[in-house]
């Protein structure tokens, strides 16, 4: 959900609070006066912007690290503010600025959302862009959805736009079958599009289900599906074939499975290198998103030389 401008200083003060009562506060390298800092805060700063995605008008400040309580360890002051609105807490880091405590220990030379990243499977799945992009988003749909489809033009801009490439988009099936009855047969058909067609057929027919959505149920379904792969000149016989098949099924519910492993509850959800975030979004916020990941990145690459 979208925080209306008159709501973001509370928004940002609460999590602020929730920060400092976890022990922990999150910072952003974007936005506000630059201030001085050594590698150490530098490292801090960009871990933890990373890790909870503050917005760019939050201003941060790290303080000079004091003595701390136990050997090893040292405490930090942080000064975060967003307008005239400012809350200073102090966190504990280890003394070789390695880690902080977040009732763990966090390592700061490794990417918080790499674990997360890792449990993807992007074999075989349909998707645009470069391999290679510094940015990659899979997103986690469900044809009858309706964020879902409002969520289609959002990603058409970005992967149109200058943005695209830098980015690697992957579909990946999410139906909810609980309310959403014709959501499975569905991503079933579009596995089977894939499948006889390719891509291309894949990405006709994910067009035509948020195209058309208000005119598919679950008893109209298959005819239609049908007599769209007749139309688009797919051979229709290994078409019906593979929907009554058991392997598109199994493709279908392996990205069911494999999102609710890694915290997908709801749709449209985006994965964006690595870092769950739930929700539609518009265009713009999309784009400062994936504008944070590409600034993070290039970051992470200056901190270790490269």
């Amino acid at each position: 959900m979208r925080i209306p401008i008159s709501r973001r200083s509370t928004a940002i003060a609460l999590v602020a609070v929730a920060l400092a009562a976890a022990g922990i506060l999150a910072s952003t390298l974007l936005g506000g006066a630059p201030t001085p800092r050594d590698g150490r805060s530098l490292s801090l700063e960009l871990f933890l912007r990373r890790f909870y995605g503050l917005p760019r008008s939050v201003t941060v400040a790290v303080g000079a690290p004091k003595p701390g309580p136990a050997a090893g360890v040292e405490t930090v002051p942080i000064t975060v503010g967003e307008g005239d609105r400012t809350q200073t807490i102090e966190i504990i880091r280890t003394t070789d600025g390695r880690y902080v405590a977040l009732a763990r220990f966090l390592d700061l030379a490794q990417d918080p959302f790499a674990a997360t990243a890792a449990r993807i499977d992007l074999r075989d799945r349909p998707g645009r862009g470069e391999p290679q992009a510094a940015v990659t988003i899979v997103e986690y749909s469900d044809f009858q959805c309706p964020y879902c489809r409002r969520m289609s033009p959002v990603v058409e801009a970005v992967m149109t736009g200058p943005l695209a490439r830098d980015v690697r988009w992957v579909f990946k099936h999410f139906p909810l079958r609980g309310i959403h009855p014709w959501a499975e047969p569905a991503a079933i058909a579009a596995e089977c599009a894939r499948e006889v067609g390719g891509d291309a057929a894949f990405w006709k027919l994910h067009d035509l289900y948020f195209d058309q959505q208000e005119v598919f149920t679950p008893e109209n379904h298959r005819g239609r599906v049908v007599r769209w792969a007749r139309t688009e000149g797919l051979p229709v016989e290994r078409f019906e074939a593979c929907l009554d098949s058991p392997e598109p099924k199994a493709r279908v519910q392996a990205d069911f499975a494999e999102g609710q492993a890694i915290g997908v509850d709801s749709t449209p959800t985006l994965v964006i290198n690595g870092r769950v975030t739930p929700g539609l979004k518009s265009v713009e916020e999309l784009s400062a998103l994936i504008d944070q990941e590409i600034a993070y990145q290039r970051e992470r690459r200056r901190l270790a030389g490269g």
